[in-house]
């Protein structure tokens, strides 16, 4: 018999929290990589804050931050905005 009977359920608490742990740090970790498999970095990057819009043809999109090439030529601006539809 255990001379340390009384620390086996504390055992067993530490053990399953640790496992719980690392099951949602793994899980984490595989949903971060799965989300960031579409993304690539320019080779000239620059991070801009703020809402901008980006004009392409006939469609507007727009961000709250955007991740670009520093020598884009046509580059997200408040201006571009201004043309979107305003929500009733």
């Amino acid at each position: 018999m255990n001379n340390y009977w009384f620390f086996e359920p504390l055992d067993k608490l530490v053990v399953t929290t640790y496992n719980k742990t690392m099951k949602q740090i793994l899980t984490l970790l595989s949903a971060s990589i799965f989300l960031l498999t579409g993304c690539s970095v320019p080779k000239n990057p620059e991070i801009v804050f703020g809402k901008k819009c980006l004009e392409n043809g006939d469609q507007i999109s727009y961000s709250w931050v955007w991740i670009q090439d520093k020598t884009l030529g046509t580059k997200p601006s408040q201006e571009a905005c201004d043309q979107l539809p305003v929500k009733e």
